[in-house]
């Protein structure tokens, strides 16, 4: 005995803009959008020298550059590993991650163009508003 199965609800296309938290800073919309501005700071780093969570991975011989963003506060470590590759570590500012709405919420972060849109948004919403006529009648 087969059971019906449940009509899927329409698909709506997704938003030109997602919503995102009220209180991401207007640098982090930047680096989002546009990218980071990296800096580069001292000279090469030794993986024991490097914070937890910010050495390369499985433990490779490898030296790395350190980078802070300029913008954003964030930090970079690039290592480079003997057999060529490279591998990026990331000490990003709390808030600077898209949060999940809740634990159900599997909606994808969003894209960087996504970001673009929303810092235009931004942009022609603060500063390119048309002026008030102040006339008293």
């Amino acid at each position: 005995m087969t059971l019906p199965r449940k009509k899927a609800p329409p698909q709506q296309p997704p938003p030109l803009v997602r919503p995102v938290s009220l209180h991401v800073m207007e640098s982090y919309l930047n680096c989002h959008s546009d990218g980071h501005q990296w800096r580069l700071i001292g000279g090469w780093v030794d993986p024991i020298d490097a914070e937890p969570g910010m050495r390369p991975p499985f433990n490779q011989l490898a030296r790395g550059r350190r980078s802070h963003c300029e913008s954003c506060g964030g930090n970079r470590i690039r290592w480079y590993t003997v057999g060529g590759e490279v591998h990026n570590k990331y000490d990003m500012p709390d808030g600077y991650y898209h949060k999940r709405a809740s634990k159900d919420d599997d909606t994808p972060a969003p894209t960087r163009q996504e970001w673009r849109k929303l810092l235009v948004a931004n942009v022609f919403e603060t500063d390119l508003r048309p002026a008030r006529n102040s006339r008293a009648s």
